[in-house]
């Protein structure tokens, strides 16, 4: 549910406003950027979702014997976004924001993103691969756009020799919308000779027509539904 602004208190400006909520995690403050596009008009139909669009680079890391051992992502937030994730960090005013200046909203993203499961799901046939804790975690702004990059170790490695998985990133409740990279929606890293990855998209599917896809249908949706899966983009990981 979207958290009105406009309740209780005058809004002044956006630093008074993200400080406090930076704490609460990202989703949070997600909806508060959706309330303000409400509350000052600027779209719409500000409450439809998705609210947030990523550009989505995974790399495959794969150690000895061909056994998968982590994911690392590569994730490109829209500009609207990430011009309001910024406001207030640039410490040194000096119109860049850097590395040492995004350290806590990157750590804010790392920590929130564990609700989700990292928005990041891996399945060897019907069984799902759990992550540990992130590590190697930043964020870069390129003077319009954050990026995100972070790596997932694998709970226990998996050896595909001989097997196939697949990975998938969406957001289940369909508030962050993401879009892979073909080229390079899921690379493998390491000299691993017969393992590849391949990009199948999104597998052409009937919608029940009695499906009513309203904010109310959508805000029902939470972080174990599996509506949203069979919609997003799948990438094969195969070894021989």
């Amino acid at each position: 549910m979207v958290v009105w602004l406009a309740l209780g208190f005058e809004i002044t400006t956006f630093r008074s406003i993200v400080r406090p909520i930076r704490h609460d995690g990202l989703r949070e403050m997600v909806r508060v950027f959706v309330s303000l596009i409400a509350f000052f008009g600027a779209y719409g139909g500000a409450t439809a979702h998705p609210h947030v669009f990523i550009d989505s680079q995974s790399r495959l890391i794969f150690g000895a014997e061909k056994t998968l051992s982590a994911v690392a992502h590569k994730w490109v937030f829209d500009e609207a976004f990430s011009a309001f994730a910024v406001q207030g960090l640039d410490e040194n005013r000096d119109g860049i924001y850097t590395r040492e200046e995004l350290v806590e909203l990157a750590q804010v993203n790392v920590d929130s993103l564990a609700e989700f499961d990292f928005f990041t799901f891996l399945d060897l046939g019907e069984t799902p691969i759990d992550f540990t804790t992130p590590i190697d975690y930043w964020l870069d702004h390129d003077g319009s756009r954050l990026t995100l990059n972070f790596t997932l170790p694998l709970a226990d490695p998996i050896n595909l020799d001989g097997r196939t998985a697949q990975i998938q990133v969406f957001d289940p409740t369909i508030f962050v919308a993401f879009f892979m990279d073909q080229e390079k929606a899921a690379t493998i890293e390491g000299a691993i000779d017969g393992c590849r990855s391949i990009y199948e998209g999104v597998e052409e599917r009937e919608i029940d027509a009695s499906t009513n896809f309203t904010d109310d249908f959508l805000a029902s949706l939470d972080a174990v539904d599996e509506f949203a899966a069979q919609f997003a983009e799948v990438v094969k990981i195969s070894c021989t």
